[in-house]
């Protein structure tokens, strides 16, 4: 994978071959940071077609409320324009993380047709991700929250 974009809390590398772009997050951010290591990653996936999208959240710890509204009201109608079709999470496994992220999901459900699962390891994530093309997405198409080998 190649690095397109690092700072001193962002590292985005781009598998060409598997249109897939992956979001390292290197300590934990809030505000400003966010918002442009966020920003930095629809500009990157807008220039290379992403159709598969790894946010590996390991390091961000939990998404404040304020970051959540702009998420929502943002971040995510720009994410919605790129035709994603599979978002992987690699998380901490804590419930604030967790929860964090799951709020944003549920606000994004019906807006996009994604298919998103969470996974405790960045391997597990990419050799799912890279499936993209594997069945139609359609909301509610069955595919687990947790894939097998998360």
């Amino acid at each position: 994978m190649a690095v397109v974009y690092e700072s001193s809390y962002l590292r985005i590398r781009h598998e060409p071959d598997n249109r897939l772009l992956e979001l390292e997050w290197l300590h934990p951010v809030s505000g400003e940071q966010l918002r442009a290591g966020l920003m930095a990653s629809l500009r990157s996936a807008e220039e290379l077609q992403i159709r598969a999208w790894i946010g590996n959240m390991k390091n961000l710890q939990t998404i404040v409320f304020p970051d959540q509204q702009w998420i929502y009201e943002e971040w995510f109608p720009r994410f919605a324009r790129l035709g994603v079709r599979r978002l992987a999470v690699v998380e901490l496994g804590n419930s604030g993380s967790r929860m964090g992220i799951a709020q944003i999901m549920r606000h994004s459900e019906g807006l996009v047709p994604l298919a998103t699962a969470y996974f405790a390891t960045p391997e597990a994530a990419r050799n799912w991700a890279r499936h993209w093309r594997d069945e139609t997405m359609l909301p509610g198409n069955g595919i687990p929250a947790y894939p097998s080998g998360s």
